[in-house]
């Protein structure tokens, strides 16, 4: 997924576009609050997008642009982020990739802001819009080699070991389906994912007793 981007860095030795990293860092998070909070009381807003511009004035109606298009989103993680400061002015490019009610999608949003006392007062923006994937829409963990399919393997039958090695094989920020029909897996996997600092993004009843665990991986 990632391909030649580079992880949005926790932290960095240079702590350039901060208010742009505060921006996304409360996108993922569905906070948008937070999104409101990194933006100006006063702040000026454009969007172009694919079929129409959009302008918007004040903190709140920017963070109302970004609800309307994440607030469905049931999983949103950071494929790369690009935010270079000069002065006040931010230049910006993040790339998102989206679980929406109609599928896994990803999108791309750059641009430039300006900022002052830590806050963006304008923010010029162009957005890709959301780019669903072919055929039925499913994620793109549905691929073989981001497919592990656990059979009969239960929490005190090897699950844990064969789990870890999996998640090893896939990139940082990539998802992996587990499918596994031993019931104790639906509380037991998750946990032991968090635990190992990876990220669960939904648990699911599949057919015929399956149960389908998606974790994106963390580190």
């Amino acid at each position: 997924m990632r391909g030649a981007e580079e992880p949005m860095p926790a932290n960095g030795p240079a702590r350039t576009g901060e208010p742009v990293r505060a921006l996304v860092e409360a996108l993922v998070e569905h906070d948008f609050e937070g999104v409101a909070a990194a933006f100006a009381p006063e702040a000026a807003f454009r969007a172009l997008l694919p079929r129409e511009q959009v302008d918007a004035r004040g903190a709140g109606e920017a963070a109302a642009w970004f609800l309307t298009w994440f607030g469905d989103a049931q999983a949103l993680s950071v494929c790369g982020l690009d935010a270079a400061a000069l002065g006040q002015v931010t230049t910006f490019r993040f790339h998102l990739r989206a679980r929406k009610p109609r599928g896994w999608s990803e999108i791309v949003q750059a641009g430039v802001c300006e900022s002052s006392g830590g806050a963006i007062t304008s923010m010029r923006l162009a957005c890709s819009g959301f780019q669903y994937q072919t055929g039925d829409g499913a994620s793109p963990a549905a691929s073989p080699e981001q497919r592990f399919d656990a059979g009969d393997l239960g929490c005190g039958s090897g699950l844990p070991a064969a789990f870890r090695e999996r998640i090893g094989g896939v990139s940082v920020g990539q998802v992996l389906r587990v499918i596994a029909r031993d019931p104790s897996a639906r509380e037991d996997l998750p946990a032991m994912a968090r635990m190992l600092g990876h990220r669960v993004l939904s648990v699911e009843s599949g057919k015929d007793g399956e149960i389908v665990i998606e974790v994106e991986r963390g580190r």
